[in-house]
Order: C-alpha cells, then structure tokens, then sequence
C-alpha cells in the first residue's frame, strides 16, 4: 500500500479481507496495517505520528512477537469476531460487540508478556468499523475533543470509555462537520478552544483588578453569555449564591436595586415598609461570607438602558474601587454612605449591627464584582455620564472575536459565517457606520430554525435591525438593497 492511501481506501480493503476469507492478505499490508513501513491511515492523519512506541512499530522482539500473534490469531479468532460484528445493527450490541473484540484482541496481543496496547487497538477497531468509529484512537486525544466540544456550545457527556466516546462523537462530527478529517476537526476545535480561554482570562484578570467591567459591542455578539461565563470562572453561580442577574430597563428604579417602601398586608391594613433592593440584599449576603476566597459577581444585563444616576443614587461612589469594603485599607477611612433611607434603618430596633451588616451606612464588600453588558449604538447610551464610565473597565466584544463560538453548534456554520463576513463588511464600509453597527453571530445562529434558508433569516430577524439602523436617513431603501445584495452573495 503506497503512504498516499487514502483512509477510506485502506479502511474498505480490510473491510474486504474480513468478508471474503479466501482473499490472501500480501505481506505489504501487514506492513502498512502495523505502520512498519508507512504510517496507517487510522487518526485522521498522513504523517508519522503513527510509528511511536504506542502504536506498533515492531522493531523490537515484543513487536514481532505481537504481530505474529496477530496474523497467526486471524482467521480463527479475530476476523469471525469481525464477521458476527458486521451482522449487528443495534448499537447497543455493536458497542458490546466491540468491547469484546477489544478484550481478545488484547489477549492475542499480551501473550504473556503483561503489555496494554489500547491505543492499537482503538486504531484496529477504527479500521474494520470507520462508519461508526473516529479515526482518533488515543483515549487522551477524544477527552480534550469533547471538552472542546463542550466549550464550542455542543454538549456531550465524557463516558470515560474510547468506544462510547467515538460514537458519539462521530455521530456529532457527521452531523456538523460531514466529510471532513477528524484530525483536523480536532485541532481546529481545540484551537478554538484555546482562544476561548485566552480572552476569558483576559476578561477575568479585567475585572479582578477593577472590580467593576462592562462589555460593549454589537448586537448580537454574546455579551451576556460571556458575562455568565466570567462570572463561572470567578466561581460564582446561581448554585452556590453567589451570582446574582438583573437587567435593567426604562422603568427600573433606586427602589428596585437599592431600597425601597414596598406594601405588606398588616392583618386588615395595607402597610409600607422598606426593603433591600436586589443589589443591597447580594452585598449583603457577601459581606455576611466569612470566607476570603468567594468572589460574589452581579451582572447587570443592558446597563445603559436604565436612567443610570437614579437607579444607583449615592452608590457612585459605593461601587468605585478606590472605595471598597467598611474601612479604606490605606487610610483606614470610613467608606460606608447614608442611603436615601437611612433614617428608617436607624429607627429599626430590629436591625443591629449583628445582624445586618448596613446599619450604620451602605458600603460594597471589597469581594463583590460587577459586570455589565450594553451595545454601543443603543441611543440610551449618550444617557451615561463620565462618572459612571470612570468607574468601569469597558472591553469590547466584536462579532469577528465570537463568531467561531457562538456558530460552533450549526451545521450551517460555513455559510452563515461567510453571509456574516460579508454584510458586516458592507456595514463598515457606509458612511457614517462602524464595527458598532455589525450585526452578530447570535442572529445568524437562528438559521438552523430554518433549514439553512438564509432568505428567512434575513426576513425575520436582520431586515428589522437593520431598517432600525437606517431609520431618518434619506437614502434608507438603497442603502439597504446594498447591504441585502451583499448578504446574499
């Protein structure tokens, strides 16, 4: 067999020497199915990979000794397992089947001499069944593939066995990735991956040294995804209490997020009382955790929606970081600030500085973090004054940056990326519009709705934004016929 065989040529020859047993098996194949001369085409690769100590070099006596146990073992052992393999359908049965072929095949191999060879073998199964099986053996290697999987936006569970992980896999690769070499799929994911984890840490050293972020950018660019992210790196979740959403909006008020009077049934009347908003009540959760270590995130989803100085009030300088915790560390100052209902907390015998970490004042504990998320070219942002943005770190998430991740779970990826690159190209080139104005990944993730009709997507869900986008301008039709005409190439 020459070393430019393709897989699938090599995988249908031996498929061939297992159906037809009178086929006499030249000494050249044996040569290319242990990789002693060539390297075997088994792991979605043409290079050498395949002539490590793991893999069946046979240079040594052991080597030979185990490719003679083989050869020796094949027509009265391992080509009928491979026979009764073929008449299975179920998959159930087939992965029990190969299970047990695993195990022989070990056995035939060991010979006494105590060596485990699953990655061999994982690359002999692969070549008798490759319409159910990846063409990556190494256990190692489909591990990190489903971690990659998982962090593209595509679940699947690790079972922790090389046989249940390949067909599920595979099946995964069929679906999204059809006709393309498993090696290369692998390695283009965990690339991705590695990106992914490069701009998290990124975000998250960001917001450990100024305790407060905001991430900007287009629509549709996942912002409030990676918020949740950052947040998980942080190791804050909704499980463990230590996260907290809110998202805010034209009627969202100081009441909602600091304090407020709020009716409560008092036997037959109706009486006000105050409350901790939503913010108070999480600061207060985090100032009463005694433990250094937990890190309390608040995300604040659409920030400039919200009338800004009404909503946090005094809490502009509560939130700077130069003002954290009870006391300055520095100077020892006093950081705590009287609420605008200050005076009912002091008259509340009920409240004691034992009890309620406020009493004498509002300050934000130094282990609580703020992340929120607005788009750049929603009108309300003109609304937020230099001292809110004074106190944050803004980072910028383009539709470029996350596209690869956020369309990783789509069959329709290619185009989607490709119609994507394309209008947003156009977007940038009108006068007057900028990357802002992109349109984002999460938008072109809806084509799977629609069977990868990109004339719905188009009509449904970018025409509207994109006709907000235009709205008053003179020339809005043709402006938009451009755009349309480039999306559609």
């Amino acid at each position: 067999m020459a070393n430019t065989e393709s897989f699938e040529s090599f995988t249908k020859k031996w498929r061939k020497y297992v159906e037809e047993s009178t086929m006499p098996i030249p000494v050249e194949d044996w040569d290319v199915f242990f990789a002693k001369t060539t390297p075997n085409p088994i792991a979605g690769i043409d290079r050498g990979e395949m002539q490590d100590v793991a893999k069946l070099p046979y240079k040594g006596e052991t080597q030979v000794n185990e490719r003679k146990s083989f050869i020796d073992s094949w027509p009265s052992i391992i080509r009928p397992l491979f026979q009764d393999l073929y008449k299975l359908t179920e998959e159930d049965a087939i992965k029990k089947k190969l299970k047990e072929i695993h195990s022989t095949i070990q056995d035939v191999l060991d010979n006494g001499n105590g060596r485990k060879r699953p990655l061999a073998i994982n690359r002999i199964l692969t070549t008798f069944l490759p319409d159910r099986l990846l063409a990556i053996p190494k256990e190692e290697d489909v591990t990190k593939l489903i971690a990659a999987l998982n962090c593209s936006g595509i679940s699947i569970i690790d079972n922790g066995n090389w046989i249940d992980n390949s067909f599920n896999t595979k099946r995964i690769f069929d679906l999204y990735y059809p006709n393309q070499s498993h090696w290369a799929i692998y390695q283009n994911l965990k690339e991705l991956m590695n990106k992914k984890q490069r701009i998290m840490k990124e975000m998250k050293n960001l917001l450990e040294s100024n305790y407060n972020l905001i991430l900007t950018g287009a629509p549709g660019t996942g912002k409030t995804y990676l918020a949740r992210q950052i947040a998980n790196a942080m190791g804050a979740s909704e499980a463990n209490g230590q996260f907290e959403f809110v998202q805010f909006h034209p009627s969202y008020d100081y009441t909602d997020f600091v304090e407020g009077l709020r009716p409560e049934q008092d036997g037959n009347n109706v009486v006000f009382k105050r409350h901790d908003g939503i913010f108070k009540a999480f600061c207060k959760k985090a100032a009463e955790d005694t433990v250094p270590e937990h890190k309390y995130v608040f995300v604040i989803d659409e920030i400039n929606r919200g009338e800004i100085s009404k909503i946090f009030g005094e809490l502009f300088f509560s939130i700077d970081p130069g003002y954290r915790g009870e006391t300055d560390i520095d100077t020892g100052n006093d950081n705590r600030v009287k609420t605008q209902y200050q005076n009912l907390i002091d008259k509340d015998n009920n409240l004691t500085e034992k009890n309620y970490p406020f009493k004498k004042g509002f300050y934000v504990p130094i282990n609580v973090y703020v992340i929120g998320t607005m788009n750049d070219i929603d009108r309300s942002v003109e609304s937020m004054d230099f001292a809110f943005r004074r106190r944050f770190a803004f980072y910028e998430v383009t539709a470029k940056e996350t596209q690869d991740s956020i369309l990783a779970g789509s069959q329709y990826k290619t185009d989607a990326i490709r119609k994507m690159d394309a209008l947003n190209n156009a977007i940038e080139k009108q006068e007057g519009f900028g990357s802002a104005y992109n349109i984002g990944a999460a938008y072109f993730k809806k084509i799977d709705k629609y069977s990868g009709h990109f004339e719905q997507l188009w009509d449904n869900h970018i025409k509207g934004v994109l006709f907000e986008y235009l709205r008053g301008l003179p020339n809005a039709t043709e402006i938009l016929e451009t755009w349309k005409n480039e999306f559609d190439k």
